[in-house]
């Protein structure tokens, strides 16, 4: 049986795969580092930057913005997703990120998430969409491939994996990426 999963945990599956055993799976909730905090304080000045930049690409896309709106797959997965932009033609699922660097691919994933979900919903294919990065808003153009789906049905059936399975899942990440976890203190495993 497949489970109903937040899109936000496929950014998280795609950092590390023990964040959502132990969110998921043991309703764990960690003590968030600071910069959580402030990503989520970041997130709301950028929705307000956003209201002010976004219409230059609305008038050149002729093109309506809707904000947070909600999406669920058929699949079980579902989410909120930043913005749509709809034009005649198109819809543009737009995500905003605090980094200024590319996008990776924990990005990728969960904006192509929402991306599938939203062709659901819509009964449209959806093309493109928008990582909206940084306080200065830089835009990065990403184009739904056959391989971004593919990832997103392979990282779901993954996910599912986990979710199924009460056991520790064995990860090979670095301690780069140990030090900023919240759940460092669960992983008995790790010499950090």
């Amino acid at each position: 049986m497949n489970a109903e999963i937040p899109i936000n945990m496929f950014r998280q599956f795609a950092f590390c795969p023990r964040v959502v055993f132990f969110r998921e799976l043991k309703h764990i909730n960690p003590v968030y580092p600071l910069w959580v905090e402030q990503g989520t304080e970041k997130h709301e000045k950028r929705n307000a930057t956003l209201k002010k930049k976004l219409p230059k690409i609305l008038r050149y896309l002729n093109g309506k913005l809707d904000v947070e709106v909600p999406v669920r797959s058929n699949f079980g997965f579902f989410g909120v997703l930043d913005g749509v932009i709809r034009t005649e033609e198109e819809l543009i699922p737009i995500e905003f990120k605090s980094s200024t660097s590319k996008p990776g691919k924990s990005a990728l994933l969960q904006l192509s998430a929402y991306a599938v979900c939203l062709e659901e919903m819509e009964g449209k294919e959806v093309k493109r969409s928008f990582l909206l990065y940084g306080d200065r808003v830089k835009v990065w153009e990403i184009h739904l491939s056959k391989d971004l789906r593919k990832m997103v049905r392979e990282t779901y059936q993954n996910i599912n994996e986990v979710m199924s399975t009460p056991i520790l899942p064995y990860v090979a990440t670095s301690p780069t990426k140990c030090v900023q976890c919240e759940y460092l203190n669960y992983c008995n495993d790790r010499n950090i």
